[in-house]
C-alpha cells in the first residue's frame, strides 16, 4: 500500500462509526502493517500481522545513534529505522542487520 491508500483504508475504519479501542487497534495495524513503528502508551512495539512465531526475530538490527552517539538494538521481521531510546532522534538507521534464518 501507498501513503494515499493507507490514508484511504483509515478513513474507510473511522467512516461512520463509533470508536472503541477496536478501531483505534485496526488503524494502528494498517500503519504497522506497512512499516510505520506504533508504540502503545508504555512504549511496547504493536506487533504487525506478520509476526509469527517463525518470522518475529527475523532480523537483529544494530543502531548507532548520530546524535548521542548510543548504541541500541531491536529484532522484528522487517529491516526498519527506529528512533534512539535515549535521546529520541528520529528515524535512525541501522549499521548491521543479521538475517536470523540464515543462522539456523
Amino acid at each position: 500500500m501507498n501513503d494515499h491508500e493507507i490514508v484511504l483504508r483509515i478513513q474507510e475504519l473511522m467512516d461512520g462509526v463509533e470508536w472503541t479501542p477496536d478501531t483505534l487497534n485496526e488503524i494502528a495495524q494498517v500503519l504497522s502493517d506497512n512499516g510505520y513503528r506504533i508504540r502503545d502508551l508504555d512504549g511496547e512495539k504493536l506487533p504487525t500481522s506478520d509476526e509469527t512465531p517463525e518470522n518475529k526475530d527475523k532480523f537483529s538490527l544494530f543502531y548507532e545513534c548520530p546524535r548521542c552517539h548510543e548504541y541500541f538494538s531491536d529484532s522484528g521481521p522487517h529491516v526498519t529505522n527506529d528512533d534512539c531510546p535515549y535521546c529520541g532522534q528520529r528515524d535512525v538507521a541501522p549499521y548491521e542487520v543479521q538475517d536470523n534464518a540464515e543462522q539456523e
